[in-house]
């Protein structure tokens, strides 16, 4: 499958299961690196009800992994996190 030209660009996902159980987990986040207009964008699942999406953009990396921390720090004590860093295409 081809690879969309201008497509954000998976940088980091980490999903957040409740500590001991391997279930369905209570958040999903996701950082985007965005080529047009050029940024980055942290995305925030809800999986439990009431099921909720947000997404806030930065200018820079280390602003967008600052917050994506915070994100992974707030949360620690409600779950273990599962974090996935792919290999960038370019």
């Amino acid at each position: 499958m081809a690879r969309r030209v201008g497509a954000p660009q998976l940088r980091e996902a980490g999903w957040l299961h409740p500590e001991g159980r391997d279930t369905r987990p209570l958040l999903l986040v996701r950082l985007e690196q965005v080529i047009q207009p050029p940024g980055w964008e942290l995305i925030v699942d809800v999986c439990v009800p009431p099921q909720e999406q947000t997404r806030t953009r930065y200018l820079d990396e280390p602003s967008a992994r600052a917050a994506l921390e915070h994100v992974y720090d707030f949360h620690r004590d409600h779950g273990d996190w599962r974090i996935r860093r792919p290999k960038p295409f370019d």
